[in-house]
């Protein structure tokens, strides 16, 4: 798939990287790319001007790595690097993998794995004989531990939801440190919505935090976006925690069509029907879901080049879909835009035109 380019632009209230609270307007450019099956790498940048008259800029990369090790069983290994600039001369990087382990059970997954992760700050102090903030003092910190957790999803009327938990136990210097994590997503057509409640406590003073989401897709490439909630401290960093109400509008380019997947060996859809496929080669079972029946998973039929297809009969609109492999694994073609579903997956975009013009759906 070719790159994807996205641009979110908000404003809201957040609290700085020293915890001074303060209106700020944000500019977040992201970079999307699949280099191949199994493989995502994001690019990203940030920038904030605040209402005191402060800036920030920073930027990051990540890398998700999936590998099918047995039916029920994959590997996933996450990496990231971020540094962040401010106007305050306060600098702040951080290295971090996770690889876990990753186990489904029809609707439920669950994992396990290790997390590291090392954080480098440098802050200005004043000096006795030099002028303030002339001197900057600098340090480095690990935390490392087991990660645990699961998600569970449900399909609703018209959507879906998933409630999922995490656990990380770290260990920073002589600090140890447990967060648990809560959460929720409720996927409605066009409609995302989610929350999460974060404890930590362990050897540090205990911190509590929650946060709201809210995500309405406009058209394929335009979405608005709520949020609203407060944040644990970040002791790698040493950056205090923080409240933030925001607001904003994405924008997404790019992410070319690859051509879909088609059948072979079968005859071509009837005017007015919508064919929709995937190639799964290696898939015993291969399910369709949408917003136009509810997300109520359809079977599909193999064709003889590892092919599945479904054949349905939609009104014109606009839809989101996603195909379910061997009732574990959800997934969408190489080559549809697709978007967050805010379960951690994808859905595709599927637009069908008027019938009496087309003689099957397409994306875009």
């Amino acid at each position: 798939m070719a790159p994807e380019l996205r641009l979110g632009l908000g404003a809201g209230t957040v609290s700085d990287i020293r915890g001074v609270r303060s209106g700020a307007v944000t500019l977040a450019p992201t970079v999307l790319l699949h280099p191949g099956a199994g493989w995502r790498v994001t690019l990203g940048g940030t920038g904030a001007a605040f209402d005191h008259g402060g800036w920030s800029a920073g930027a990051s990369a990540g890398i998700e790595a999936r590998a099918r090790l047995l039916p029920a069983l994959t590997l996933r290994l996450d990496g990231a690097a971020a540094a962040t600039a401010t106007s305050a001369r306060t600098t702040v990087a951080t290295l971090a993998g996770a690889p876990t382990l990753e186990f489904g059970l029809s609707r439920l997954t669950l994992f396990g794995g290790f997390r590291a992760a090392r954080g480098w700050t440098a802050r200005p102090v004043a000096d006795d004989l030099l002028p303030p903030f002339n001197r900057r003092t600098r340090e480095s910190r690990t935390a490392a531990g087991p990660v645990i957790g699961g998600e569970l999803r449900l399909p609703t009327s018209g959507g879906g939801l998933a409630i999922g938990y995490r656990e990380e136990r770290l260990r920073l210097g002589a600090e140890r440190l447990t967060d648990r994590s809560v959460s929720a997503s409720l996927q409605l057509a066009g409609t995302a919505l989610g929350t999460t409640a974060t404890l930590r406590d362990g050897s540090v003073p205990a911190e509590r935090a929650i946060a709201l989401s809210a995500a309405f897709s406009l058209s394929p490439r335009l979405w608005l976006e709520l949020g609203a909630g407060s944040q644990v401290s970040d002791r790698l960093l040493a950056i205090p925690g923080g409240r933030y109400l925001t607001a904003g509008i994405g924008f997404r380019w790019g992410g070319g069509p690859r051509p879909l997947p088609r059948p072979t060996g079968v005859p071509a859809p009837a005017r007015g029907i919508t064919r929709i496929a995937i190639e799964a080669p290696r898939a015993r079972t291969v399910e369709i879901a949408g917003d136009w029946d509810g997300w109520r998973p359809v079977p599909a039929t193999r064709a003889a080049n590892g092919v599945w297809y479904v054949d349905l009969s939609l009104p014109a609109g606009v839809y989101r879909y996603a195909f379910r492999i061997d009732h574990k694994e959800w997934r969408v073609p190489d080559g549809a835009p697709a978007r967050d579903d805010g379960f951690g997956g994808k859905s595709a975009w599927l637009v069908v035109a008027q019938p009496e013009h087309t003689t099957k759906g397409r994306t875009s």
